[in-house]
């Protein structure tokens, strides 16, 4: 029994291996984020995600083992929101109180922000483009 235990003990607390993405994926990620610091791999299905910090705020880029860029994520906090879009949020939901806020932009469509909201204790996600439109 003691040394089953052991053994339990020894499988799970080993700590996982950092993953390293292919060389096509790091350049890619050096080319489009040459300031990126604090940088971590990881795969997600098919593709390799870095998460790393940019100037603006935590990120993250996801890469084919190719390299394409896919699609980038970060965190921005919510005095970062464009002025059309915050102007338009005060108007569309006075009652609103901006949590998170985070730019998306993806190879296959135009760059989006994802809002999450409170509104009077009930938590809202809304999602808006450069231009200040808003939707649910």
């Amino acid at each position: 029994m003691l040394f089953m235990l052991a053994a339990v003990t020894v499988a799970f607390g080993q700590k996982k291996a950092r993953e390293t993405a292919p060389a096509p994926v790091r350049n890619a990620l050096k080319e489009n984020f040459a300031n990126a610091s604090d940088l971590q791999w990881h795969r997600a299905a098919d593709n390799w995600v870095a998460v790393f910090k940019t100037e603006e705020g935590p990120a993250q880029a996801e890469f084919t083992p190719e390299g394409t860029w896919v699609a980038t994520r970060i965190e921005l906090a919510p005095t970062q929101l464009p002025d059309t879009l915050m102007h338009n949020l005060q108007l569309q939901y006075p009652d609103a109180t901006v949590k998170t806020v985070t730019h998306i932009t993806r190879a296959d469509i135009a760059g989006y922000y994802k809002i999450d909201v409170d509104r009077n204790g009930m938590a809202a996600t809304l999602l808006g483009n450069e231009q200040g439109t808003l939707t649910e």
